[in-house]
């Protein structure tokens, strides 16, 4: 994540945002964009497979 996406998203919320949304928010665009890069990696399950891993839980 760069410091302009940061500053993006931080300028899309509203000025009465809270820490806690701010986090929130860079925390969400954080996931999205690591899950985009481990599938475009390779690095994902089929969702048969994930099924099967739901139910060892």
């Amino acid at each position: 994540m760069n410091k302009e996406l940061v500053l993006q998203v931080i300028n899309n919320l509203p000025d009465n945002a809270t820490e806690e949304q701010i986090s929130e928010a860079l925390i969400t665009i954080f996931s999205v964009m690591q899950g985009i890069k481990d599938f475009e990696n390779g690095k994902f399950i089929s969702q048969e497979e994930l099924l099967e891993e739901i139910k060892k839980w």
